[in-house]
């Protein structure tokens, strides 16, 4: 194989974001669209959701949710010998926010037929990079907080550990 597949290499990137999501402890799920990656999802608190796709650029063409990108050359030999590495990962993605009002218990709080409720509302997006994982899903959030003036709690998963 000569250049990657990119429908393979999408799908890998969202899986290992899937699991880097997961593992910072928050619930989030892959939503496909005829077998290949759409977004994922994370649920919040509030009725709120996060959709987490790919950038796309101004042509319309959706850029890679992870790119590797090797050190400037000035720094390269002294990288590779300190740790062994030539370069690094630059995580990227949009983030886009709904609301969905017409959530059941929401309906069943507060006496109201489903006609009362407007639906999911798109709230707004952001787009994000950076070196860290982390920083991805934690700078979004503010980033969020900041341009919207809404706070977002993502969904917390449960652990899988026995409870006594």
């Amino acid at each position: 194989m000569v250049t990657p597949i990119a429908d393979v290499e999408e799908n890998m990137f969202a899986f290992s974001m899937l699991r880097g999501i997961t593992r910072l402890g928050y619930k989030a799920k892959l939503v496909q669209h005829e077998d290949s990656f759409s977004h994922i999802l994370i649920p919040a608190a509030d009725n709120y959701y996060i959709e987490i796709s790919a950038i796309e650029d101004e042509d319309g063409i959706s850029l890679p949710l992870m790119v590797y990108e090797e050190y400037d050359e000035n720094i390269l030999p002294l990288m590779e010998k300190a740790i062994g590495v030539n370069g690094r990962y630059r995580y990227q993605a949009t983030f886009t926010i709904y609301f969905d009002d017409s959530h059941m218990q929401r309906i069943l709080d507060h006496d109201k037929s489903e006609d009362d409720l407007c639906g999911i509302a798109c709230i707004g997006d952001v787009e994000y990079k950076t070196y860290s994982f982390q920083e991805l899903i934690q700078g979004a959030l503010y980033k969020i907080q900041r341009t919207y003036d809404i706070e977002i709690y993502p969904t917390m998963r449960v652990s899988h550990r026995k409870a006594f």
